[in-house]
């Protein structure tokens, strides 16, 4: 009785401890051959910024983004005010530009 004991909790504890290794190593039989594992995202894509609003006077021009007025050249949440128009802002983090925009006046309405 005890050696049957035994030979249970040796096969039970090489069976759990076997299941982590085999977990590492599985193989997707339905990856083409020659093609690499998929790897983990580091990031989000994008990061997420929302526009409110685009003030643009004589000698100034700011945009409210994410509740925080910025000019050109200014910083917000990790990314920095390039270029500010009248219904969009330019704006660049890691090297690539990203480009906000506002709702466009001219939208059609239905007249009734």
């Amino acid at each position: 009785m005890y050696k049957q004991q035994t030979i249970l909790a040796l096969a039970l504890a090489l069976l759990l401890s076997g299941g982590a290794h085999a977990a590492e190593t599985l193989h997707d039989p339905t990856r083409p051959g020659g093609m690499p594992a998929p790897r983990a995202a580091a990031e989000p894509a994008t990061q997420h910024w929302h526009l409110s609003s685009i003030v643009i006077a004589d000698t100034r021009r700011v945009a409210i983004i994410n509740d925080q007025v910025v000019a050109i050249g200014e910083q917000v949440d990790g990314a920095t005010v390039m270029d500010i128009q009248a219904y969009a802002v330019t704006l660049r983090r890691d090297g690539r530009n990203f480009t906000l925009t506002l709702l466009d006046a001219r939208v059609k309405t239905h007249s009734g």
